[in-house]
């Protein structure tokens, strides 16, 4: 059972304009947890959602850094600010016997003009003043007032869960046993993972796994995931990146996307060759595509969902394929040279 809605808040990467708005209500909705949309500022999304649904979202997500539930918002001048917090029912938020501290937390430029730091302070003392009983505790409280700054407003929060950083960091892939340089940086893997539709459960499926970046990711969140790959020094080295940090390695195997081997999942995401540094096995990009999303549909239900990585130069038309139709696309600048197509397809 869903809680009651709440008004929630997510703080985002800022590397990308509109993947990870998607990325949340895709988690979300392989979840069926109820929400609706209520506002997209810069690197920070509202939702009508039941609270618990902060931690979900964060714990599986790619590029989320916060979940908070919503207590006022505000005019960001600090004097709205103060003002805003004098209307709220403090005593219903800070319980006897509970510490508390305070962040404020401005996007990019949009803080500019206001001292954080003695904002911070302003907060606080104006919580103490109305809530006697509460302690500070900046190191470790059992309530963190998160304040969020961003575009012309102030989002007064209550943090509810934040991301793990490091393990991302060490799962790059320059940091694997096998490496190759067209692997992606596990954050986009993870938020492939995630618009697949995939969840705790899933039968995954990377048809062109390569060094298996994203069925990495895949089985951290608790998939069933299943990896092919035509070259055999890709699924060997696939294997030993799974094996090394104790993620099954069973069901990567020699495959033709085009041909599986298995005849069911339930998510699909994958990142077709392409490139100088990797080989289509002499075909070209969308003739490979066009060619394996034909085999995907006879592995898929109706509702399920593919995400793939494609050049930006490949336009989404060039991909349409018997029984799918695009949910969205978006675009990922990974260096100078190369920009990703991120497109999300449905199985009619």
């Amino acid at each position: 059972m869903h809680g009651e809605s709440s008004r929630i808040v997510f703080t985002l990467l800022g590397n990308n304009a509109t993947i990870p708005y998607s990325e949340c209500e895709s988690i979300l909705d392989s979840y069926k947890i109820p929400f609706k949309e209520l506002n997209r500022l810069d690197q920070v999304l509202i939702l009508s959602a039941p609270v618990e649904a902060c931690r979900v979202v964060v714990k599986q997500a790619g590029m989320v850094r916060r979940g908070c539930a919503l207590l006022a918002e505000s005019e960001k001048t600090p004097a709205s600010i103060i003002r805003a917090i004098d209307d709220l029912n403090l005593n219903e938020v800070v319980k006897p016997h509970l510490s508390f501290a305070v962040r404020v937390k401005g996007v990019k430029g949009h803080s500019e003009g206001i001292d954080v730091s003695r904002l911070e302070s302003e907060i606080g003392g104006k919580i103490k003043e109305r809530v006697k009983w509460a302690s500070v505790n900046l190191e470790n409280p059992d309530i963190l007032f998160y304040t969020i700054i961003t575009n012309d407003r102030a989002l007064l929060c209550i943090n509810v869960a934040r991301a793990e950083e490091k393990g991302f960091s060490i799962r790059r892939p320059g940091f694997r046993p096998f490496f190759h340089p067209s692997s992606m940086h596990p954050r986009l893997a993870r938020t492939m993972v995630n618009l697949s539709g995939a969840k705790v459960g899933s039968r995954f499926l990377d048809p062109f796994c390569g060094s298996g970046g994203i069925l990495i990711e895949a089985g951290i969140i608790g998939c069933d995931m299943i990896g092919t790959d035509l070259d055999p020094q890709m699924t060997k080295g696939s294997k030993t990146n799974l094996q090394a940090l104790g993620l099954n390695s069973s069901n990567v195997c020699i495959g033709d996307a085009r041909h599986m081997p298995i005849r069911e999942a339930d998510a699909l995401a994958t990142d077709p060759p392409y490139g100088r540094s990797s080989s289509t096995k002499g075909r070209e990009t969308c003739a490979l595509v066009h060619e394996f999303l034909g085999e995907a549909a006879s592995l898929l239900k109706t509702g399920s969902k593919v995400c793939l990585s494609v050049p930006s130069s490949v336009e989404t038309s060039a991909l349409m394929s018997k029984g799918f139709k695009v949910l969205e696309t978006h675009l990922v600048r990974v260096h100078r040279s190369l920009t990703r197509r991120i497109v999300i397809l449905t199985r009619k």
